[in-house]
């Protein structure tokens, strides 16, 4: 009897120290490895206007009746290609932005489609053996400086999306993190905070599921006027852990938003699925 019991103590210790097993996440790019990303973000958006009826009437007679509703779908490729390591172990990336197609439909009338100047564009930069990324130039004339310097600064904040705690996590555990990303977009600026907690849900087969909790807040001044969004929302992400990388999100973010226009308010609802997966070679 005491040997069946001691057996079964000896299990039960294995199960727990296997099911208590911790893993330290980091999310990093490694040399000779191309990542290619695909992203489609879904949008389904509710506006309406408030605020002087002589101003609401005009608009009114212009066929712009409230409320109105836009959806939207973008669905984006790029690949991050990495090359050898150099005596530092830092190595050279070069980014490619291979698909980017937007369609929006505006009151069930599809918007006609903008020109395209991002596919085809190249980014050039360096990660050093600390895991920082630093860009340096992006090919193409059709970009002026500040469109090349705004597209920077995009890659270098959502480079910081996710970082994962220095201590090893095991299941069940969370981790909170703040991402404010500020961007330069015509001449104004958009300042972004972005809440999420992420807990480990399970570790299966050398993936690591975690849920994910968000929370938004935008500001953005247009001509002088506002532009002000808060949001939340959930989502699932897988991560490869024989990669340090992520291999697919999804998320889904409910939210509203005001901006001014003149002496009117425009008011609305929206919500965003997003889905991004990354296959590493």
């Amino acid at each position: 009897m005491k040997k069946i019991l001691l057996l079964l103590f000896i299990i039960l210790a294995v199960l727990s120290a296997k099911a208590q097993k911790s893993v330290l996440f980091k999310m990093k790019y490694a040399p000779n490895r191309n990542y290619v990303s695909t992203a489609v973000l879904k949008t389904d958006m509710q506006f309406d206007f408030k605020g002087d009826s002589t101003e609401l009437d005009k608009i009114k007679a212009k066929g712009v009746k409230g409320p109105m509703t836009v959806v939207g779908t973008s669905d984006i490729v790029s690949s991050f290609k990495t090359g050898a390591a150099d005596k530092l172990n830092s190595f050279p990336f070069i980014i490619t932005f291979e698909k980017m197609a937007t369609k929006q439909t505006i009151a069930g009338t599809e918007a006609p489609a903008r020109a395209n100047t991002i596919v085809g564009q190249k980014i050039y930069g360096k990660i050093s053996r600390e895991g920082t990324m630093k860009l340096d130039s992006m090919s193409g004339r059709a970009m002026d400086d500040n469109m090349k310097k705004g597209m920077m600064d995009m890659i270098s904040n959502l480079q910081n999306q996710i970082k994962f705690p220095d201590k090893p996590l095991t299941v069940g555990e969370s981790f909170n993190q703040d991402v404010p990303m500020k961007m330069p977009i015509g001449g104004t600026s958009m300042d972004m905070l972005i809440k999420s907690t992420y807990k480990l849900m399970a570790i299966d087969k050398g993936i690591a599921y975690f849920d994910v909790l968000q929370t938004m807040t935008l500001n953005m001044a247009i001509n002088e006027k506002n532009m002000e969004m808060s949001g939340k929302g959930d989502g699932k992400l897988q991560y490869l852990i024989k990669d340090n990388f992520i291999k697919n999100m999804t998320n889904d973010l409910i939210f509203n938003y005001t901006m001014g226009m003149g002496n009117l308010t425009m008011v609305g609802l929206g919500k965003i699925n997003s889905v991004y997966s990354i296959s590493v070679n």
